[in-house]
């Protein structure tokens, strides 16, 4: 199997996640605002702080897990 294909698999497991819990918990507000903070950082070309915001971006959906598992535990093995 090829990195291509690899990084694929993992993001579907992603998405997945993300749709499951986007459909859990109706208040976006906070993806918003770091979203947009990212962009501010971005454009602002300060990467200390784009990248510190996507961590913590993207933590949410590891720590979100387990809420998941019980909710949807046929979607997980």
């Amino acid at each position: 199997m090829g990195t291509w294909n690899v990084i694929q698999q993992m993001n579907a497991h992603l998405n997945r996640t993300r749709v499951l819990w986007l459909s859990l918990d109706p208040h976006w507000g906070n993806l918003f605002e770091q979203h947009r903070e990212m962009i501010q950082a971005i454009r602002s070309r300060n990467a200390d702080l784009a990248e510190r915001i996507m961590k913590e971006h993207l933590t949410l959906s590891i720590s979100n897990l387990p809420v998941l598992k019980q909710r949807y535990p046929e979607y997980f093995k």
